[in-house]
């Protein structure tokens, strides 16, 4: 019902995981996809409907940690009534006492899922936050009716169709060739699968062009730090196509200063083929400023 309902709700693209998430490789997402968060998450969340007292425990002192080192206000907001929740199940151990503890405890496991991103669009919140609260409510049931074992397991088998998806569209992606070209750079550039093992092959000084066989865009940019001409910490990138690899076959056009400024260069390149999102930070001083 959440999954159906949610499609009239309005979502936004432009919202993004936070960027630390594409940096995570490839092979330790899927681990910590079908493997580590179900059962982190399980006991974390779920812990205080078993009957062991070690995991009741664990639940209690995860959530504390989690809500200190998150920045997602709303996260926090919940955290209190949701202690007070829990000491008064605890103490009364009635249903009404149980069903609140319930609600809010898919509640914070909605907003533990949510960055500021969302929070701070609040238009775009309730599509996500509905269907991460009926998954919440869904995975108590499942623990307080069969074990946080059976939870754990369709917690890992819900992050797998996701994941499927994922990892067909990244291995069997469409090739079609691109073509950029302004007055200092012409690429042609095409996605390839995660499966190829060519070697990426960077600029020479003795060569006109930069080629790479297999590379995400972050890699690519990363790869290419070493041409700007300051640091610039007030932004960060995105791909629109997290994980991706692409083939590059970039020409410079200018031969004389084919390597001033390269960076900024291919940044312009990547922004305007739409293969990366170029987000602004909030830094202390633009908070002073505002």
């Amino acid at each position: 019902m959440a999954l159906y309902l949610s499609q009239s709700l309005p979502i936004s693209s432009s919202i993004q995981p936070n960027s630390s998430f594409f940096s995570i490789p490839y092979n330790f997402l899927i681990i910590a996809a079908l493997i580590i968060a179900p059962i982190l998450e399980e006991i974390t969340f779920r812990g205080v409907f078993t009957k062991n007292k070690i995991l009741k425990w664990f639940s209690l002192i995860a959530i504390i940690l989690l809500v200190v080192f998150s920045n997602t206000i709303a996260l926090k907001i919940v955290f209190v009534p949701y202690i007070l929740s829990l000491f008064y199940y605890n103490s009364k151990k009635n249903n009404v006492s149980l069903n609140i503890l319930i609600l809010l405890n898919a509640l914070l496991f909605s907003f533990a899922h949510l960055n500021n991103d969302y929070i701070n669009n609040i238009e775009y919140i309730f599509a996500p936050l509905f269907i991460r609260f009926a998954m919440g409510l869904f995975l108590v049931w499942i623990c307080i009716n069969f074990s946080i074992i059976k939870s754990m397991i369709f917690h890992a088998i819900w992050n797998l169709c996701p994941v499927v998806f994922m990892s067909y569209i990244l291995f069997f992606p469409n090739t079609e060739i691109n073509h950029f070209e302004n007055n200092e750079l012409k690429v042609t550039w095409n996605r390839v699968s995660k499966s190829t093992s060519k070697v990426n092959i960077f600029p020479k000084t003795n060569k006109n062009s930069i080629v790479s066989e297999s590379s995400e865009v972050l890699f690519l940019l990363k790869s290419l730090e070493w041409s700007k001409n300051k640091s610039d910490g007030n932004y960060k990138f995105n791909p629109i196509e997290p994980y991706m690899n692409y083939k590059f076959d970039i020409e410079l056009k200018d031969t004389i200063h084919k390597y001033e400024d390269l960076y900024n260069k291919i940044e312009t390149f990547l922004i305007a083929s739409k293969l990366v999102e170029r987000i602004k930070l909030n830094t202390s001083s633009d908070n002073k400023n505002e």
